[in-house]
């Protein structure tokens, strides 16, 4: 019997240090002062728009020989003279492929020339995010323990404290008294003190 139990507590043993030696050690990284452990890196796209301005030069213009064209309606020479000297907007959108945004284009155009031309680009730019946990803490937990059987009714009752580790390895340490029945109604109560040790398995 005696060989039994310290071959089960040598299988034991055996198999918390494999535990121990395969399990890869963890990537900690700080957020706002505080660590965490970076879990398995998970890779979402997100779309933020950021605008630039791009400076663009002006294109050339080529004027063309001019045609005079008889009318029988008399022009209005003024309104042509102020729509001559008169600045005009056009704007336009250029959409890029994919999912890659636009650019807005605007012309600004007086005098049969293009005066400038702004081009703003609305771009969506890919972010990653990376999934992180709390690092585990320790923690101490406190309570009461009883125990009932056919005999005695109330075999036992007691208290106790449980440790759980950083490395979520649980401690217990409990005392109270055992009541044993002798005759009928008269027992007997012997104090006692036990603990034990956890590891966690999955």
């Amino acid at each position: 019997m005696k060989n039994i139990i310290i071959a089960a507590l040598s299988l034991i043993i055996a198999v918390q240090l494999v535990f121990i030696i395969r399990k890869p050690k963890p990537q900690i990284v700080q957020v706002k002062g505080d660590p965490y452990e970076v879990q398995v890196p998970i890779t979402d796209t997100q779309y933020i728009p950021e605008i630039k301005y791009v400076p663009v030069k002006a294109d050339t213009i080529v004027h063309d020989s001019i045609v005079y064209v008889p009318t029988a309606v008399n022009p209005d020479t003024l309104k042509i003279v102020a729509s001559y000297y008169m600045k005009k907007v056009f704007k336009d959108t250029l959409r890029l492929n994919g999912a890659m945004g636009y650019l807005l284009v605007q012309d600004t155009v007086a005098e049969n020339k293009l005066l400038g031309r702004k081009v703003t680009p609305k771009l969506n730019m890919r972010a990653f995010t990376e999934v992180v946990k709390e690092q585990p803490k320790r923690v101490i937990y406190y309570g009461f323990n009883t125990g009932f059987n056919k005999d005695n009714v109330v075999s036992h009752i007691g208290t106790g404290i449980m440790i759980k580790t950083k490395t979520e390895k649980i401690y217990q340490l409990d005392i109270g008294v055992a009541n044993r029945l002798t005759t009928g109604t008269t027992g007997t109560f012997t104090p006692y003190i036990g603990g034990g040790v956890y590891w966690k398995i999955k």
